[in-house]
């Protein structure tokens, strides 16, 4: 005997909750790009960083391949900002 199974439809709210996490976890990255809280010559490193991540997410729309892109420039602006600190006496 075969087993039959039997798929059960989605509320409307699960698949609304479906449909706003990936622009949720969008806006949860996009927050890591503010630059505003660093001194001049770190803003101006991290500023067209932050300006292309929003660029991204407005013209793109919410994905997996969109989250792991922002994830890969947020790491990217974070070693940049590091490369542009003051080089500390024997380091």
């Amino acid at each position: 005997m075969s087993e039959i199974k039997v798929r059960v439809n989605a509320s409307p709210s699960d698949e609304t909750k479906r449909a706003t996490e990936p622009m949720k976890a969008t806006n949860q990255i996009l927050r890591f790009f503010d630059c505003e809280h660093l001194p001049p010559n770190l803003k101006v490193v991290g500023a067209p960083l932050r300006d292309v991540a929003h660029q991204m997410t407005e013209s793109l729309p919410p994905s997996a391949e969109l989250s792991a892109g922002l994830r890969k420039l947020l790491e990217a602006k974070d070693c940049f900002v590091r490369a542009a600190l003051p080089v500390k006496d024997g380091a």
